[in-house]
């Protein structure tokens, strides 16, 4: 067997594992996804999450932080780079056979709020390429191993700035910047497509509430309330090509 890729922590029994349900949760070194990993670790033995991370040294360090549960599995995988995708995704099938959950956490805000104008062409295309286009490809080369799963779901991180429903009248004053805005909306319409071509796995997008705190590292910054996200994750049955919030649903 091939040793395992930098920041990556090799995984139980096959026997332990065939008996697990596997996340992976994109971004889990950082933000809403930290708070994901760090909820489902305490919440659920049987969940073996792979907490992804763009860096190693970054997953290892989140891993430590929450007190190195044997339940959490670092693995680099950097959605900007399409042979890290290929290492991390041939990682999980060589060690864990399958994906069970995908939860696609990793996003950037994008540095201008909407009230200082759209921002520079660098600024729009590092939004996309981290929010968009990387997600995109992360989850279709992911569901050749969602495929082996029998309650196989994807959730999407979202926002309820993309709602098109809600922007119809706005005044363009929203917290976060267009570009977030914009690419969560097509974030919004991935789900849709997966959730259409893909009949027998559950597919929808979540929005976090930000909150007042502290990060992850102990400096003052925000937390997210995940709780939906975690719903998501651990209801029996549910609906698919939703878009809710802990608030409820929210109008595409």
């Amino acid at each position: 067997m091939a040793a395992p890729r930098p920041g990556y922590q090799r995984a139980g029994s096959s026997i332990a594992v065939a008996n697990k349900t596997i996340v992976l949760v994109v971004g889990g070194h950082a933000g809403p996804g930290y708070e994901i990993v760090k909820t489902l670790t305490s919440l659920r033995s049987d969940y073996q999450i792979l907490l992804g991370c763009n860096e190693a040294h970054a997953g290892e360090q989140a891993a430590s932080s929450m007190g190195a549960p044997s339940n959490v599995n670092p693995i680099q995988i950097d959605t900007a780079d399409d042979q890290s995708i290929d290492h991390g995704v041939k990682a999980i099938e060589q060690h864990f056979g399958r994906i069970d959950i995908l939860i696609n956490a990793g996003d950037y805000t994008g540095e201008e709020p909407a009230n200082k104008g759209a921002g520079s062409r660098e600024m729009w295309q590092r939004v996309f390429g981290v929010n968009v286009i990387g997600t995109a490809l992360l989850t279709e080369r992911a569901m050749s191993l969602l495929e082996h799963s029998k309650g196989a779901r994807i959730i999407f991180l979202g926002d309820e700035s993309a709602s098109m429903s809600n922007a119809a009248g706005n005044s363009g004053t929203e917290d976060v910047s267009i570009a977030f805005s914009a690419s969560k909306a097509a974030v919004n319409r991935l789900a849709l497509h997966y959730a259409a071509k893909y009949p027998n796995v559950v597919v929808n997008v979540t929005c976090p509430t930000k909150t007042s705190g502290s990060s992850m590292d102990g400096q003052a910054g925000a937390t997210f309330d995940v709780s939906d996200a975690v719903r998501l994750a651990t209801e029996r049955q549910g609906s698919t090509a939703t878009f809710t919030s802990k608030s409820g649903s929210i109008a595409w």
